[in-house]
């Protein structure tokens, strides 16, 4: 099972990944715990790279997490998500938001001052998928704009394992095994693959 639809079924999101989702604790996994390092990171980065007033939009933004503070820093946001949740979550940060998703973004070209995809790549285990987001984004980037990407290597769940102390769990060193040799986590009790 892959996180998003065949290139024929574009805007097909899995359903194990849209139930996961819809959980709603993708909000809170960003404004709090470890998962602040990775938010506070982001924003460093962004904060250092983005022209100052930038059209941004925020690909797969789930529930405007940097999008509302991008739109605080004075940048034009639009997010674009394939989770109602995140989208309902998003406008209510005071974010333009809708549902679409990046294999085929409706947008004009050269429309975007940086493009952001901080997560729909995880979830694009095809390399054709993860091709045509790309593409996508380079075509609504304005010539020069950035187009800046997150991914997630296939040792961290290792790291993650090892932090915890549960690499040493047979079922979980099998999983972590699978992931370093393959590139794709399938998460415990789920169906879902993230591409790594």
């Amino acid at each position: 099972m892959v996180g998003a639809g065949t290139l024929g079924d574009m805007n097909a999101l899995a359903p194990e990944v849209l139930a996961y989702y819809e959980r709603g604790d993708e909000d809170l996994r960003l404004r709090s715990g470890a998962g602040r390092l990775e938010f506070w990171r982001t924003q460093d980065v962004l904060r250092r790279v983005l022209p100052p007033r930038a059209r941004v939009l925020d690909v797969g933004g789930g529930s405007g997490v940097h999008a509302q503070w991008l739109a605080q820093d004075g940048h034009q946001v639009e997010l674009i998500d394939p989770v109602p949740l995140h989208v309902a979550q998003a406008g209510l940060a005071g974010v333009s938001a809708r549902l679409g998703h990046a294999l085929e973004l409706p947008f004009d070209a050269a429309t975007f001052d940086a493009v952001l995809l901080l997560g729909p790549l995880y979830h694009l285990i095809d390399r054709g998928q993860r091709v045509r987001a790309l593409a996508e984004a380079r075509r609504v980037a304005r010539p020069g704009a950035l187009v800046i990407v997150a991914t997630i290597n296939r040792y961290a769940p290792l790291h993650d394992t090892l932090r915890n102390a549960r690499y040493f769990q047979p079922a979980v060193r099998a999983r972590n095994d699978a992931t370093m040799r393959s590139g794709e986590h399938r998460p415990a009790g789920t169906a879902a693959v993230v591409r790594q």
